[in-house]
């Protein structure tokens, strides 16, 4: 996704379209001897794409200042989100955290594709996701019926970074407030000394429909 291609990509997942480009290309350019090789195709393709937040960030984000200004539809804007955090136990300011005290369970909630609708991208978020969902709900029933309610020396903290498939935001913004003693509340402060085991979850699932879409896709 970082790579940069000096020419347009496009992708064309209607097989009926598919069908017939290839069959224009078997009629009219398949070459029928060596001296019709050196012609030029008989057979082209044009294709029509509107491009409005091309060129870079600086000049994108001044464009935006210019003719979108009172419009809510801008050609870019600055990336941002917003992390969950979820502890299995009860966080006080009068309990001092211990020391390798947290196990960090993450998962990502953002995904990016060169393709929107088209490449599974989301299939190993919404996975991740419903694992970490889980995990959380059965610790928190566990927990409920404890009778008195024990006191571990390990907790888990359950974490859902955004902006993860842009350079890590999520994530980065994480390790950046517990440096500045600000994760996840200032009152309440986590630091890297309190973290034991950090599990990060991802795709949890059959590629079975990755590999049928790619089917889909390379087709022709």
């Amino acid at each position: 996704m970082n790579e940069n291609w000096n020419f347009p990509i496009v992708i064309i997942s209607d097989n009926i379209i598919i069908d017939s480009l290839v069959q224009c290309y078997k009629d009219h350019n398949t070459p029928l001897s060596v001296q019709e090789d050196s012609w030029h195709p008989l057979c082209g393709l044009e294709m029509e794409m509107g491009m409005s937040g091309n060129t870079n960030t600086e000049v994108c984000i001044r464009r935006s200042r210019l003719y979108y200004e009172n419009h809510a539809i801008k050609q870019c804007d600055a990336l941002g989100g917003r992390n969950i955090v979820y502890s299995a136990e009860k966080l006080s300011a009068d309990q001092p955290i211990k020391n390798h005290s947290l196990i960090l369970v993450t998962a990502r909630l953002d995904s990016k594709s060169m393709f929107d609708g088209i490449v599974p991208g989301a299939l190993s978020t919404v996975t991740s996701i419903v694992t970490l969902l889980s995990a959380a709900r059965i610790l928190s029933q566990a927990r409920s019926k404890l009778s008195p309610p024990s006191k571990p020396n390990t907790n888990a903290l359950f974490l859902l970074l955004d902006g993860e498939a842009y350079d890590y935001i999520g994530s980065s913004r994480v390790v950046y407030d517990m440096k500045t003693g600000g994760f996840p509340k200032t009152s309440l402060p986590i630091g890297e000394q309190h973290v034991k085991l950090m599990i990060e979850l991802s795709q949890i699932a059959s590629n079975k429909y990755i590999d049928q879409t790619q089917c889909c896709i390379t087709r022709g």
